[in-house]
Parts: C-alpha cells; structure tokens; sequence
C-alpha cells in the first residue's frame, strides 16, 4: 500500500522549500528590497541587480535567496498566477469563431471599430452635404437692431410679410436666395449680441460671399471705417437717369468720407418708409449697402431697383414701424458742403 510522505521539504533543496511557501505582495516588496508601490520598471532593476549579487550558486545560501528572489519577482509581475481552466462553454462556435474569441473581439476591439464608425458617419455627412447643399446665389445680411418680427415686435394682425426668398426668385430670377439677420443692440441677449459680433467679424472678412447689406447707423459707419463700402455714386446716377425724382424719394443718398477725406455715396437709406419691414427684417434704421469684396454687384444693384419699382406693394406690407426716429448719416455730398459753406458766409 502506497505511504503518504508526511516528511519535512528536503532541506538539500531550498528552492522547492521556498517556492511551495505562499508570498503576500507586501512580502515579496520586502524580499526585493523595495519600498511603497514599486513599477515595473523598478522591479525588473531591483531584480536584475540581486542576481549578480547572488550568482554564485555553489554556495547554498545563494540558492537560497535566489528561490526567494524568484518566487518575489513572479508575484510582483504575476508569472506565477494559477493555472485557471477556460470555460467550456467559451469554446462554443457562433458564426464561424467562438465565443472566447468573439468575446476579445469585443473587449480589445470596441475603440477601433467606434473610431471607424465616427469617421465613416462624418464622410457620409459631408458626402450627403456636398451632395445636396447648394450654394446660395444670392444673400443679403442685416446687420444692426433688426428684430424677429414675431417675437419681438407688436404687429397688426393683418400683416402679411414678403418671404425674402421668394421675392428674390421673382424678381432677381436666381434660385437658392438665403439671409441672415444679425440682432446687434444694446436690447439684445448678451450672448445673442456677442455671438453676432463674432459673425459680423466674418462678413466684414469677406469670408461669407453677400450681395446686399442692410445696416443699422452704427455698422454703417463701422464698415466705412475699414472702407468696406463700395461707392454707388455712379449707380446712383442711373438710378436718377431712370426714375423720376418722386419715386426716388424714399431712396436717399448717403454720403461719408473716405480715408482720405474724399466723400463717396456709401448707402441708400430707406429708413424713411422701413421698407425692408416688408420682409420681416424690422428695424428703425435702413442702410442698403454693397460690399467692395463684392466682385459681381449687378445681383445687388437688381435688387435696388426691384424694391423702388415694387415700392407700392412692399408699402402693403410693412406693417408696424417702429416709433423711433433714425439717426441722420453725416452727409458728405458736395452739394451739402457747399449749402453748409454758404450758410456760414451769410452768417
């Protein structure tokens, strides 16, 4: 009948002895000479140095702390976890590969294929944008305090605004119209406000292509300051040569000065009737402008003079004005200078 050995670990063999004896993490930090919470990098140094210190293995107490080197060095970098049977159930094939492998699929692959998924959703937005956004091919921007008719103003309950965008297919015959309001006023949200400012920033870059401008006083002169304004003095004039001086009345020149000193017709100002309330964009100044970025302002000159042929319908339309009286834009017409020059000489 076979005996079970109940004896004592050999002691001619301390590394058997030392390695069947279970070490605690903080145990085998001590065996190794290390202190706190020792990386990897500091363990396999450590380790590498108590080698060459006990490479004499003839001599037994060298074997000795070299089982005890060991066994430390395999529970700190877990060489020697126990051996744990994989589950049968892992080995299951579902669609060609088992479940353990679908499971690593999963574990190590969730990141790459969401990555991929993210990328692949923008490319087909952008394709999808590309594809269906057309460019607008003719835009005004109203810039200043011009109110959301619906939410900031008091209209008669008759008014029946204009769609800008269907105005602008009748009458300039383009076919993607767009616009933009700008609320830039002191009654305006703070954020609402800064956010407009930083968009005007763009326009006034030339970053987004527009045809027409519809300014308050303030963006009037501000523009001018960076002589934005593209002079419409000889647009002007043709305007004179092809409309009488009554149906020109409510579209008055407004002249300022150059860098220098030089005056020039910067703006037609309609504020006289608020015609563009028309449409919508309800504010008491009205400034018609043309941007010098803009390199085709043939589309913004139709515009003008769709709105003084079309005066009489657009009137139907203005709805209620807002009771403040418009700022006067300093005239600089040499017709002024000279009544302002004689003025002062009958003085």
């Amino acid at each position: 009948m076979r005996k079970t050995d109940t004896s004592e670990p050999n002691p001619e063999k301390p590394e058997q002895a030392a390695v069947s004896q279970g070490l605690t993490r903080a145990q085998a930090i001590k065996l190794l000479e290390l202190e706190g919470k020792p990386n990897r990098e500091v363990i396999e140094s450590r380790y590498a140095m108590l080698c060459r210190r006990y490479k004499d293995l003839s001599d037994p107490d060298n074997q000795r702390h070299m089982a005890e080197i060991n066994q430390a060095y395999n529970v700190l970098t877990g060489f020697n976890q126990p051996f744990v049977p994989a589950n049968p159930r892992l080995n299951k094939k579902v669609a060609g590969k088992s479940v353990y492998q679908w499971r690593n699929m999963v574990y190590y692959g969730w990141k790459p294929a969401l990555a991929v998924l993210l990328v692949t959703a923008l490319i087909i937005g952008i394709v999808y944008s590309a594809a269906t956004n057309k460019d607008s091919d003719f835009h005004l921007a109203a810039l200043g305090a011009f109110y959301d008719t619906q939410a900031s103003l008091t209209t008669d309950e008759t008014t029946d605004y204009l769609d800008l965008g269907d105005y602008a297919k009748t009458q300039l015959g383009v076919e993607n119209p767009s616009s933009e309001v700008l609320l830039i006023s002191d009654s305006a949200d703070a954020q609402l406000e800064q956010a407009s400012i930083m968009k005007r920033m763009l326009y006034m870059s030339g970053s987004i292509d527009t045809d027409v401008y519809l300014v308050d006083q303030a963006n009037l002169n501000m523009f001018a300051e960076q002589d934005l304004w593209m002079d419409l003095t000889d647009f002007y004039q043709t305007l004179e040569a092809t409309y009488d001086s009554e149906q020109l009345q409510d579209f008055e020149p407004v002249y300022l000065q150059d860098e220098t000193g030089q005056s020039y017709l910067a703006a037609i100002n309609v504020s006289g009737q608020q015609l563009m309330n028309a449409f919508g964009i309800v504010g008491g100044e009205q400034y018609l402008a043309i941007s010098v970025l803009n390199e085709t302002p043939e589309k913004a000159e139709q515009f003008i003079r769709s709105l003084i042929e079309q005066e009489a319908e657009l009137l139907q339309h203005v709805g209620t004005r807002i009771e403040t009286q418009p700022t006067e834009a300093t005239d600089y017409s040499e017709e002024s200078s000279q009544s302002e020059t004689a003025a002062a000489t009958n003085d």
